[in-house]
């Protein structure tokens, strides 16, 4: 079976949401609980944002051994430089960089045409790669740019050294098979080149990102990123325990691993919530309380006969103890 990476940007998108509050130290918890969890990527934060931000970079890189540590830089040689600087004590860093695709946000976000726009992505990954480092690019709102010039800014981009490329749904609207035909399109339509990544990114505006990332792994994506609990810019990211979960469950339909530590999702869930101040609802899939609750109808009662035909997964898989009330989550 393939081997999907899995990207948490928990302390990245997730820390960017309105009411999200947790200490230096806290972040750093959460970061070795990401460490025990086994995911692939860190995306510690955004070290120019703030002085704040490069220290949290700084201090993961520096305090978490094992996974690849991220920071993400706006594309600019100044961003990515102090991103550099956060990032020189992880043993095994990665710089994150984007640049719009999509015809609306090429124009408002960058205000350069499209070819101005290929030799600016040539240039900010020649300049990222001379650090001799690992550079993913993201082609923000990649599921509504046209794939044909998607499939030339990305081939620009791993023509100058970028390793893993990735293709988001910024917006959050696409559907699940639109979305798998673009990744797959995308896919064969870049040039051969067996040591890159594609990677997806997407949004939950329409409460498809699941649904949408798991189309993309049928299509050919390799890489995942997601968050804990779900968290993130509108109404979140995928999320990674709902994700996880349905690789896991149904291993049998997607033939690819994910070397996550399932035990370790619901206490990293249930840290996240309490120093957050970022809670979820009592029927959030895999983490929320009533998950393993059945109180009216047939349900219930071969719950109560020691059956679970209506469970797809089990107390223990997830590391949730038996018989604890989490209401005040």
């Amino acid at each position: 079976m393939e081997k999907i990476s899995v990207l948490d940007t928990t302390l990245r998108d997730g820390a960017q949401i309105p009411g999200f509050k947790m200490s230096l130290d806290e972040k750093l918890d959460l970061a070795r609980g990401l460490k025990a969890l086994n995911v692939d990527v860190i995306e510690a934060g955004i070290p120019a944002q703030s002085d704040d931000q490069f220290n949290t970079v700084r201090r993961i890189a520096e305090e978490v051994d094992g996974p690849i540590i991220a920071g993400f830089a706006w594309p600019r040689e100044e961003d990515i430089a102090t991103c550099y600087k956060a990032l020189k004590g992880a043993g095994k860093p990665r710089v994150h960089t984007f640049l719009a695709t999509s015809p609306y946000l090429m124009n408002k976000m960058h205000k350069r045409s499209p070819s101005e726009l290929l030799k600016l992505a040539e240039e900010i990954i020649d300049f990222s790669t001379s650090m001799e480092w690992e550079v993913q690019f993201t082609a923000f709102d990649g599921s509504r740019s046209d794939p044909v010039f998607l499939c030339e800014m990305l081939d620009t981009v791993i023509e100058a050294g970028a390793t893993i490329v990735n293709i988001p749904d910024s917006a959050g609207y696409s559907t699940p098979l639109e979305f798998g035909r673009l990744v797959r399109k995308v896919g064969k339509g870049l040039k051969e080149n067996s040591n890159v990544m594609i990677s997806v990114h997407c949004h939950n505006d329409l409460g498809l990102a699941v649904a949408n990332t798991l189309a993309g792994i049928e299509a050919g994506a390799r890489q995942v990123e997601c968050s804990v609990n779900g968290i993130g810019d509108r109404a979140g990211n995928t999320s990674l325990e709902e994700l996880v979960m349905a690789l896991k469950s149904r291993k049998d339909y997607y033939d690819v691993e994910v070397d996550i530590h399932t035990q370790e999702i619901f206490p990293l869930s249930d840290y996240l919530c309490r120093t957050s101040g970022i809670a979820i609802h009592s029927y959030k899939p895999v983490v929320g309380i009533n998950v393993f609750e059945d109180s009216i109808g047939i349900h219930q009662g071969e719950s109560s006969n020691g059956h679970q035909k209506y469970t797809v997964m089990t107390h223990e898989i997830i590391g949730r103890p038996k018989g604890v009330n989490y209401v005040a989550r």
